[in-house]
């Protein structure tokens, strides 16, 4: 049964696809299977294929810890993420909450809610690779929509699966009847050290890697990512469509930011589909 409705997106997500998710799920189509978010990032898409009526398997190495707390244990994961925002209230500088919740904890709770009020105080949303922000994107109105997902999530909990595995460990368990879903690094970007501690996953993460793997996915899957000669090239095999959404890169701590454009991939027709 379809959520009541459309959860709002709860993370900042540089190059994220909150205001195309609904468009990007309508396209790839929610399955009998699991809808695979295999990038999950700050989870756009995967709420909304999950207000659908879809179930959602969530999966980012980054992020994965928020959205695992977000299905076993909620009501701690918001407790602190509340106390955060009460901390910012009573008058401590946001430069103070980063460095207290500088390095990542190994208590998944603990490190699902640092890793979204970093979110929300870091300059563009770069949780672990950007300075502070004027801190006006942490409020009572992200509480708010936090709470609203999560108690959605924990009502529903038996259509939302979360992991935080490499997305190569996740391929292996997808069947056709499943949808799959792929917003991985963009290459372009990796300078700038967008995602995981320090940006380890960021500049790791490559292409070619990623390209070996998708011959052998059983079931529908789309793919956005930058579209560039390199990707056009690697990805020549597959459908594609040069898509007109321009994103902008918020990079490292000087917050300064990039633009491009993006390009859809998949393993089946584009032509005709509305963007």
């Amino acid at each position: 049964m379809a959520t009541l409705s459309i959860l709002k997106p709860i993370f900042r997500y540089p190059g994220g696809k909150s205001r195309e998710a609904g468009n990007l799920v309508k396209i790839l189509g929610i399955p009998s299977g699991y809808f695979v978010d295999l990038f999950g990032g700050g989870g756009s898409l995967s709420l909304a294929a999950f207000s659908g009526g879809g179930r959602v398997w969530i999966n980012d190495l980054h992020t994965g810890p928020f959205w695992v707390s977000a299905v076993s244990n909620h009501v701690q994961l918001l407790s602190l993420c509340e106390y955060w925002l009460r901390q910012l209230d009573s008058g401590v500088p946001v430069a103070a909450i980063l460095s207290a919740l500088e390095r990542p904890e190994s208590d998944p709770v603990i490190e699902g809610a640092r890793i979204w009020v970093r979110n929300r105080l870091t300059v563009g949303g770069v949780i672990d690779g950007a300075g502070p922000s004027d801190g006006s994107r942490f409020n009572q109105n992200a509480i708010n929509r936090l709470r609203s997902a999560l108690g959605a999530i924990h009502v529903d909990r038996a259509r939302f699966n979360a992991s935080q595995q490499d997305y190569a460990d996740v391929l292996p368990h997808l069947t056709a009847r499943d949808a799959l879903f792929l917003d991985p690094p963009y290459e372009s970007a990796a300078k700038s050290k967008l995602y995981g501690f320090r940006g380890e996953l960021h500049t790791a993460y490559r292409h070619e890697q990623l390209r070996t793997h998708l011959d052998r996915v059983p079931c529908r899957w789309l793919m956005t990512c930058e579209n560039t000669d390199q990707t056009r090239t690697l990805f020549a095999d597959f459908y594609q469509r040069p898509w007109g959404k321009t994103y902008g890169m918020t990079g490292g701590l000087s917050g300064s930011r990039s633009k491009g454009s993006e390009l859809l991939v998949a393993n089946f027709d584009l032509t005709g589909v509305a963007l």
